[in-house]
């Protein structure tokens, strides 16, 4: 049935792009003080997992390459931590061995989780 309800919804906002995106901006506009509080949370937790000794030339590469890659296909990409900074069982680093350019659709789809199963015996 959840299958059902997401396939769905993918439909209506594929069909209405126009009104979603208006919806979603008027959301954003009437709740413009949690997204900015959103947005800081989310820059702290970046700087808390970002190790003094990071190269951040590097990490400027990675970005360089999601935007030469959206460029090149078409197709919106977006830089992912591999490993979450916001994991429940395990928190990444912001550095660019944690970094990857995935498909905006795929980065959706992974949402906070990362992509390997532990199990704790």
């Amino acid at each position: 049935n959840a299958k059902w309800v997401k396939e769905y919804n993918d439909l209506y906002r594929e069909t209405n792009r126009i009104v979603c995106r208006a919806r979603c901006k008027d959301w954003r506009q009437r709740n413009l003080p949690k997204m900015l509080a959103q947005s800081a949370k989310r820059r702290a937790q970046e700087r808390q997992a970002t190790p003094l000794w990071v190269d951040f030339n590097k990490i400027l590469d990675v970005y360089k390459l999601c935007v030469s890659l959206t460029e090149q296909t078409g197709i919106e990409h977006h830089v992912d931590h591999y490993y979450p900074i916001r994991g429940k069982n395990v928190c990444g680093l912001h550095i660019s061995e944690n970094l990857q350019v995935i498909s905006k659709q795929e980065n959706l789809e992974k949402g906070f989780k990362h992509p390997d199963t532990f199990y704790y015996v």
